[in-house]
């Protein structure tokens, strides 16, 4: 095979927005034949096509050789590599990736801009993208990525100034080329910057624009535009009956074909026109990203209040039995897990996102932190892992279920069931493989915060962000570990760090 024509090929597929043929293509490689300088490009076409394993079986040998190289990997190939398991859900490992590479690659960059895209933080993305794009030897179309990124960028933080001609330039040049998915892109991009301006028409003219015909059942350009457009409307009339519906409309479909930001999405809109706290709050705790959730308490700054603690009602029913997460026990009842252990972990981390379940990169990233993932053998541990748990839900009879989704696990309940959460970042506590990781580091907080004091419970609670229940647990912990010693008694009791 030549592969520089291959390359070529492949890449106007991908180009011309036909991913599905390149992705055929590639499967048709045979890996023990392509030469070590088109590993890297072959690899980034497999993760743009959407064949994420077949991209990582090309560049893992590189990245982590069962013998020392000759020549190790570049920075550009650790960069591809951190992408593809980004794409795998393994975002602790790509991110160690591209921290330990320290290096001005601008492929580092890049790939670190996508890392935060996937996590919210439009912020830290804009720093990465503009580093990037001053990067000298781009290619055009490179160039035009990282644009359409930094616009989109743009416009989810609200930098109209910055944005609006940044996808003027977009739109004239990947039309230019006939980069027909970036072109699509850059339109829908258009619209939502329109919508946030308040100039409707125009935003149903780029949204026009931004959909294609296509045999698919469901095709993914034009649920965009039905998307973007309910949002438009909602915005536009408020809360009426025809635009609450047409948000339902488009939360159905979602559902349906499994497009849960989507559904994240439509709750977000609906929460900001209704400013409705139980939505507001369901939103908040049901998402574990810090830069969705600053986006929500900005925009109910004035009216929406965070409690200490959070009773999610699986069901969206009052239930008699209630699981405290950040304690790892039912209240009143029988069931328990032990802090720190795996199942525990895997129970945190699955309760932690209420719309999006966690793909087999993401639970192993998450609760096997110090360990690689390896598509061949992490998924039968993660398997393995979620029998247990699913053992355990049913040796303690709770009415829940683990459910197996095409993209992952997610938590269900098949009868009204609550589980207790705090608004602390229980998630990054509670999947530290040392047990005692979670107090300690509540621990630094208040040295930080009050240092040298002798405190109450109540000025502890609002140091940590813990309820007063959470709050006397640690305490307990922390004085039979003799970090916290503690004078008088009931309402006079005092706590001072050692």
């Amino acid at each position: 095979m030549n592969f520089e024509i291959a390359i070529k090929q492949i890449e106007e597929l991908i180009r011309g927005g036909n991913r599905d043929e390149a992705g055929l293509r590639l499967k048709q490689i045979k890996l023990d034949t392509v030469p070590r300088r088109d590993i890297n490009s072959l690899a980034n076409l497999s993760r743009r096509a959407g064949q994420l394993n077949l991209a990582w079986q090309m560049i893992t040998p590189l990245i982590r050789p069962k013998f020392p190289l000759a020549k190790p990997a570049t920075d550009t190939e650790k960069a591809t590599y951190a992408l593809i398991l980004l794409g795998l859900g393994a975002f602790p490992e790509a991110v160690e990736i591209l921290e330990a590479a320290k290096s001005d690659c601008p492929d580092i960059h890049l790939a670190f801009a996508f890392a935060h895209i996937s996590r919210w933080d439009y912020l830290a993305a804009i720093t990465k993208l503009r580093r990037y794009l001053r990067s000298e030897d781009l290619t055009m179309y490179q160039e035009m990525i990282a644009k359409v990124n930094l616009a989109a960028s743009y416009v989810a933080t609200g930098n109209f100034k910055n944005g609006s001609p940044l996808l003027q330039e977009i739109l004239k040049t990947t039309r230019e080329n006939d980069w027909n998915l970036l072109n699509r892109n850059a339109h829908e991009i258009s619209a939502q910057l329109a919508i946030q301006q308040q100039k409707w028409d125009e935003a149903n003219i780029f949204l026009d624009q931004a959909t294609t015909a296509g045999e698919d059942k469901f095709n993914l350009d034009s649920f965009f535009v039905t998307k973007w457009k309910a949002i438009s409307q909602i915005l536009k009339e408020g809360p009426s009956k025809k635009a609450i519906q047409q948000l339902t409309d488009v939360r159905t479909l979602a559902e349906k074909n499994k497009h849960w930001e989507t559904i994240r999405d439509c709750d977000y809109y609906q929460t900001v026109i209704t400013k409705d706290p139980a939505l507001a709050l369901n939103l908040y705790f049901g998402t574990p990203f810090a830069s969705y959730r600053k986006r929500l308490i900005d925009k109910g700054s004035s009216w929406l209040k965070i409690p200490q603690e959070y009773h999610w009602q699986v069901t969206n029913q009052p239930s008699v039995r209630k699981f405290h997460l950040g304690q790892g026990e039912e209240i009143g009842g029988s069931a328990k897990l032990k802090t720190g252990t795996a199942l525990y972990r895997a129970l945190v981390v699955i309760a932690s996102d209420f719309y999006r379940p966690f793909s087999v990169g993401s639970l192993h990233s998450l609760v096997f932190p110090k360990e690689y993932f390896n598509p061949d053998s992490s998924p039968q541990r993660v398997s393995f892992l979620i029998q247990r748990l699913r053992a355990w839900i049913k040796n303690n009879e709770l009415p829940l279920i683990i459910a197996s989704e095409d993209d992952g696990f997610k938590l269900q309940a098949t009868a009204p069931f609550t589980f207790i959460l705090e608004k602390s970042p229980l998630l990054k506590m509670a999947t530290s493989t040392d047990e005692p990781a979670r107090y300690l580091t509540l621990i630094k907080k208040i040295k930080a915060g009050r240092p040298g004091q002798a405190l109450r419970v109540a000025d502890i609670c609002e140091i940590t962000d813990l309820s007063t229940r959470s709050v006397r647990y640690f305490l307990k912990w922390a004085i039979e570990k003799n970090k916290i010693t503690k004078s008088g008694s009931g309402r006079e009791s005092r706590y001072k760090i050692r």
